[in-house]
Parts: C-alpha cells; structure tokens; sequence
C-alpha cells in the first residue's frame, strides 16, 4: 500500500518540515498541549482580504512559477510572503502537484495548505458571511499523532487509489469560489481559530480570499 502511495505523489514542496505519503495510523492520540486558545479581541472583527498568487518552481507538469513572493499570508498581520515562509506566514497557494487518486494522468495543482503541519482546515461549504451568527463546530478533527507532531514537522497526504481524504489530517484544501473554510490555525505555541472564504480563483493564478479571527468553538480540548 504504501508504494502505491508514494508513486501517486508526484511533486510535493514543504515549507514547514516534511511531507508524508501514507495513510494515517488507526490509533490516534492528542497532539501535545500547546499555550491557551484565544479568541479575538473583537467579536465583531472586521473583515479582511488578500490575493495570494500561485507558485510552482519547475515547469513539470505546468507552466513554471518560479516567484513565490506573493503566495503566503500571515493572517494576524495581513503580510504576504514566501512559500517558504513556516514559522511566520499561515497559509500558501501553490507549491503542491498530487496526481488524482485512481486518475492516472491527472494532476491536481490548486491547492491553499498549511504552513504549520498541527494547523487544520475544513471546508463549510458554499456559504455567505451572512450565514454565520456564531463559530461553527469544529467537524470530526483528527490530529496528528505525537510522532507525527514532533520536527521535522510532517504534511500527510494520501493519494492512494480509493482515498476518502487526500488530506486526512485536514492540513490542505482544493480552494472552491464560494465556499467558506474554518481553520484551526497555530502559529509557534499559539493557538486561534479564523474563517476565511475564497471569493475568486483564477486556477494556477491567483486566489482572492476574505478572512476574519472568530472566538474558539467547543473543540476538543489538547492534553
């Protein structure tokens, strides 16, 4: 199984450690504790925005796009930066080609992922900000296993024939027009929750998304 795996994973560049094909253990623990979830400082955050712009440093399969410069966002101070940004910036687009499971031939380039592999994001749906009068809870979270968790840190992804999630630890998305995304978001040893939601995608170009912090919702608490 796990050679049929690393076969379908055909390019991956990681910004924040390691990124793992294989499928994730039957036995899950909690990840380490990390410092105390905080919320915003205002409930009523106003609404941010940013273009992030597709990266993908060799002409393998698509058009190169060397310059990456533009392709992260740190969500706290609005700054765009490198792919290569772990540590500082949150989220990227671009930089990850996953051949389709059970596609041969099929190669999946648009992706938002994040840059702090104990990071998550799920994806809500088509959705409006109007639809949200409060945190939703967060859906079915798995976290990654202390092994796992410990540096180098480690992106999992699963492109096997028949895969359920090509991330099953929820650490990237295909970004939708439309669809809002919830993010459980670390950065060093903290902790907060953000929504986001992509207004535009331009595919293997750009990606507009709006995004504000939101209080922590009942998620399970880290031991």
């Amino acid at each position: 199984m796990k050679t049929k795996i690393l076969f379908s994973l055909i390019l991956v560049i990681s910004t924040c450690g390691s990124m793992t094909a294989q499928n994730p253990p039957t036995q899950e623990r909690p990840r380490r504790a990390l410092t105390a979830e905080t919320g915003p400082p205002d409930a009523d955050a106003v609404l941010k925005e940013v273009t992030l712009y597709w990266y993908h440093p060799s002409g393998r399969y698509f058009t190169a796009q060397p310059d990456d410069s533009r392709s992260s966002v740190n969500f706290e101070t609005s700054e765009r930066g490198p792919a290569r940004g772990g540590g500082f910036y949150d989220l990227r687009y671009g930089g990850v080609i996953i051949g389709a499971p059970g596609n041969s031939g099929v190669f999946l380039a648009d992706w938002l992922d994040v840059l702090d592999c104990r990071s998550m994001i799920v994806d809500l749906g088509a959705k409006a900000w109007r639809d949200f009068k409060e945190t939703p809870p967060l859906p079915s979270p798995q976290y990654l296993t202390e092994a796992l968790a410990l540096a180098p840190c480690s992106v999992v992804v699963d492109a096997s024939a028949g895969a359920k999630e090509i991330s099953p630890y929820h650490q990237m998305v295909v970004p939708k027009a439309g669809h809002v995304y919830f993010m459980r978001l670390v950065n060093q040893n903290k902790v907060s929750y953000l929504m986001f939601r992509v207004e535009s995608v331009n595919s293997k170009e750009s990606c507009v998304i709006s995004w504000k912090p939101v209080t922590p919702p009942n998620a399970p608490k880290q031991k």
